[in-house]
């Protein structure tokens, strides 16, 4: 599914250069649940950055063998638009999908974007409001729930559970991708 070759990062700071990542090679197979360890400001984000195309490396590759992919973000407050409703937040990535709009119709976008409440364990009553007026924990489960609404093939997922109370980590054990 995910191929990484020799990728290498390097960022200039005021010290010198950062070795955000060195020759680091990985596969991830399909169905595989990958968990990436290590001390903070080792190179994990960076690497999930890479894998989604948001920043490139400086050298080496990455072979994906799948456009669907999703990710869950570490800050829900910088991940989820201040403007937009929750509805609309999660009903986003099934319209921009157009192949799963054309066959389904807009009828069940509202039908899906309610049975991922129930997965991620929230009330209806959330998809009037504003990301704003929720806590750090409800606003990861709503940035977990648009993650897994269009079914993706393979998501990339940065500390996708560190925002969350010990109650809302719950949640966790109802997801594809978390296996504790």
């Amino acid at each position: 599914m995910v191929k990484c070759e020799g990728v290498k990062k390097y960022f200039k700071s005021r010290t010198g250069t950062v070795k955000a990542l060195d020759g680091v090679s990985l596969e991830i197979g399909k169905g595989e649940i990958f968990g990436l360890v290590g001390e903070s400001g080792c190179g994990k984000t960076t690497l999930g950055k890479i894998i989604l195309g948001i920043i490139k490396p400086d050298s080496g590759r990455v072979t994906l063998e799948t456009k669907k992919i999703q990710v869950v973000f570490q800050d829900p407050y910088n991940s989820l638009d201040p403007k937009m409703k929750i509805f609309d937040i999660l009903a986003e990535g099934l319209i921009v999908h157009s192949s799963w709009f054309i066959v389904h119709g807009s009828f069940d976008i509202r039908r899906k974007v309610e049975e991922v409440l129930d997965l991620i364990k929230l009330p209806k009553e959330v998809l009037d409001k504003y990301p704003h007026q929720f806590s750090g924990g409800e606003r990861q489960r709503i940035a977990i729930g648009r993650a897994v609404l269009t079914k993706p093939e393979f998501i990339v997922c940065d500390e996708p559970v560190s925002s969350l109370d010990v109650t809302s980590k719950e949640v966790g054990h109802n997801l594809p991708f978390y296996k504790p």
